[in-house]
């Protein structure tokens, strides 16, 4: 399926993002991953990421009052809007993405040369992360964006948490054959009814399958690496939710966006199945999960 247009449009978690450089007839070279998000217009909820090849026209007082100041990025606020600046520190070209206040519309500033990565860029913003705009996205519809691999096994979406190192990777290799793996390293939550839906990213890890496909969250999984294969049920909703708040992925955490984010990790760990997962690599660890009704 092929998509000619220089508008290009990209669905994740629910949310469609309306691609397009300023220059009418350019088509932006994206990576082959995002092939799998692409559809063929806007929809309910569309967010407009526009390109601009020039830098950011900064106005008399600059880009507006400074609120953070850690590499890669220096964030200014001005009259509500979010304003990244990369590469101030080294004196070259200076890359800016403008974020309306809901972060339903992104100008992003990218001067000349536009330096095309080989395979095509992998970012939509063209910034070194698409976490920059999804997480504070998701938080504003009730959700998350968690450090975590997801597939969907007959159905069900099973959640399975950590950072680097911790297995996502693992998990996903030994559930391939059986599972749609949504992806190794990012998930996006979102409500759904009583409960939570789990959606795929293309943010991955050392596992490149993907996919935008979503499902009903049967249970998470906290993994912790053993030599044996079990679960262990986490009774207590404050130990859930302490999981959640290490794992969830964190952009410009502004008050609103915390108190967005606590509540919708309230929610999650009122609304699901949680348990802590040791394994091992025999692959025995399916037999475990096919106990979990």
């Amino acid at each position: 399926m092929t998509f000619p247009s220089p508008v290009r449009f990209f669905r994740v978690a629910g949310i469609t993002l309306d691609v397009a450089s300023d220059r009418a007839s350019e088509i932006l070279p994206w990576h082959p991953k995002l092939a799998a998000f692409e559809v063929e217009g806007p929809g309910p909820d569309t967010v407009v990421i526009r390109h601009h090849r020039t830098a950011f026209p900064d106005g008399p007082g600059g880009p507006g009052r400074l609120i953070y100041d850690v590499p890669p990025y220096r964030i200014h606020e001005s009259g509500g809007a979010w304003i990244y600046r990369i590469g101030e520190e080294s004196g070259g070209p200076v890359q800016t993405a403008v974020f309306a206040p809901d972060y339903s519309r992104a100008d992003v500033y990218t001067p000349e040369p536009l330096a095309i990565p080989e395979g095509g860029f992998e970012c939509l913003t063209l910034l070194p992360t698409d976490q920059v705009l999804l997480a504070p996205l998701l938080a504003l519809r009730g959700g998350c964006l968690l450090h975590a691999a997801g597939a969907i096994d007959r159905g069900a979406g099973w959640l399975f948490a950590g950072h680097s190192t911790a297995g996502k990777s693992t998990i996903v290799r030994m559930l391939k054959e059986r599972s749609e793996i949504l992806c190794d390293d990012r998930i996006a939550l979102r409500p759904d009814g009583g409960g939570f839906r789990i959606h795929g990213t293309w943010s991955h890890g050392d596992v490149a399958d993907i996919s935008p496909a979503s499902a009903p969250l049967r249970a998470l999984f906290v993994l912790r690496k053993g030599g044996r294969d079990a679960i262990d049920p986490i009774l207590d909703r404050r130990a859930i939710v302490h999981h959640l708040l290490d794992l969830i992925i964190k952009p410009l955490a502004t008050a609103d966006w915390w108190g967005l984010t606590m509540a919708a990790v309230e929610n999650l760990a009122a609304s699901l199945r949680a348990y802590e997962l040791s394994f091992g690599l025999s692959g025995r660890i399916r037999e475990v999960l096919d106990k979990i009704s």
